[in-house]
């Protein structure tokens, strides 16, 4: 691809691609192609692709990728400003012209900047205006909730489309990524489109599970130890971080678990919800069933569905939307597909003994505990909650053993 630029106007062009004009835009083109005197067109292909992304011309980007201007293309040669142009339609989350770019010749594993394009469409979803305000303090089941959005669907539907393109350990390495930085969010999205490749069963080891859910539990066991070793060295401030870091490796596994156990019923109610127009509120209570069905939810919690930094536009929209008389998952609650499948997940075939909010409630919840019995874990079972236990508690003794070791050594001081 050349993109040797000259100084030009690059206004009617512009506002062809904004417009989406296919005709003008290739007249335009044609017309600067023959008026140069080397064959070369004076605007870059790299600009042109850039604001082809940014207006989401799809039309404009047949023609240029269709060879219908005169110019070729190589859809997999990096541009000067960095990237390729799959990374530039995943950075403003354009399906259609991701699509366009996977027919032509697109490839999912090109890396600029250390990410592929599914990286880059994750992390724009993260600043997407329904879901940025979301931080890892929150509940991480309004964080499923905000990703069943109406406005959400076609950002997942980028993400499901460049996840499926890369073999199942990129997909782990970007998984295990997203957890080392505590993204949370681009973490939750991938769970939502191609689960499948994050939770394929680690064979080998004692319990079932993952290798996503293993590089969680040998984290959480650092973070574990870490933190021992910095309230033994009398650095109680720094131990700040290691808790942060040690919430989000909890609602990591929250998270696995969920998807784990729900990830089917949750599938399809997203599909289900796909030609609707449900307002944000029949979502959060169709959602509460669900988690309420698999007992991730006691039976008096809610996921509030208030909404911040939407655009006035998108407020409107909401405001027009008005409740339906009966809820979409009235006929789901009633199935008992998601549990009786053919998942070989081990969890699933205990999911009947088990109590229920059985999950850490302090942190991973909506509302508060009502009772003690609310924070205790439930007993460990074979999948991630398993791998997670298992690896920290000999360490974790140990650790305990030298702070108490070291508590006996300074009061033998004192005394």
């Amino acid at each position: 691809m050349d993109e040797k630029k000259v100084n030009c106007d690059l206004g009617p062009i512009a506002n062809s691609i904004a417009a989406d004009d296919k005709h003008k835009f290739t007249s335009l083109v044609k017309e600067q192609l023959k008026n140069s005197k080397n064959g070369i067109c004076s605007v870059s292909l790299g600009e042109m692709l850039s604001r082809i992304c940014l207006h989401r011309s799809t039309d404009c980007a047949s023609a240029l990728l269709a060879g219908e201007t005169g110019l070729k293309v190589d859809i997999n040669a990096a541009l000067i400003r960095g990237g390729y142009p799959l990374h530039l339609a995943a950075h403003h989350l354009s399906f259609e012209l991701a699509k366009l770019f996977l027919e032509h010749g697109a490839r999912t594993n090109v890396v600029a900047d250390d990410k592929l394009p599914l990286q880059v469409a994750l992390d724009a979803i993260s600043h997407h205006d329904f879901i940025a305000d979301w931080t890892p303090e929150k509940s991480v089941f309004k964080l499923i909730y905000m990703l069943c959005l109406p406005s959400l669907r076609k950002p997942l539907e980028v993400v499901k489309l460049l996840s499926a393109g890369i073999d199942s350990k990129d997909v782990e390495k970007v998984g295990s990524y997203c957890v080392e930085e505590g993204k949370l969010i681009q973490l939750a999205a991938l769970l939502m489109v191609n689960r499948e490749k994050l939770l394929e069963p680690l064979q080998g080891y004692e319990a079932d599970g993952s290798i996503l859910g293993l590089y969680i539990a040998n984290k959480l066991s650092s973070v574990i130890l870490e933190k021992y070793q910095l309230i033994a060295d009398g650095k109680y401030q720094q131990t700040r971080s290691c808790k942060r870091m040690r919430d989000m490796m909890l609602s990591a596994t929250t998270l696995l678990q969920i998807f784990e156990w729900a990830g089917d019923a949750i599938e399809e109610y997203h599909f289900r919800i796909k030609e609707m127009r449900l307002s944000n509120s029949v979502i959060a209570d169709d959602l509460t069933g669900l988690l309420q069905r698999f007992r991730f939810l006691g039976p008096s919690d809610q996921i509030n569905c208030s909404i911040t930094r939407l655009r006035e536009d998108e407020i409107d929209e909401l405001v027009k939307l008005k409740p339906h008389k009966k809820s979409s998952m009235q006929g789901l609650v009633k199935q008992n597909k998601a549990v009786s499948n053919t998942r070989t997940f081990s969890t699933c075939s205990q999911l009947p003994a088990l109590g229920p909010c059985h999950l850490v409630r302090s942190f991973h919840t909506c509302t508060e505990p009502t009772s003690t019995s609310d924070l205790k874990l439930f007993k460990p079972v074979n999948g991630t909650i398993t791998q997670v236990m298992n690896p920290v508690m000999p360490r974790f003794k140990k650790a305990a053993m030298r702070v108490c070791v070291l508590a006996l050594g300074i009061r033998r001081r004192i005394q």
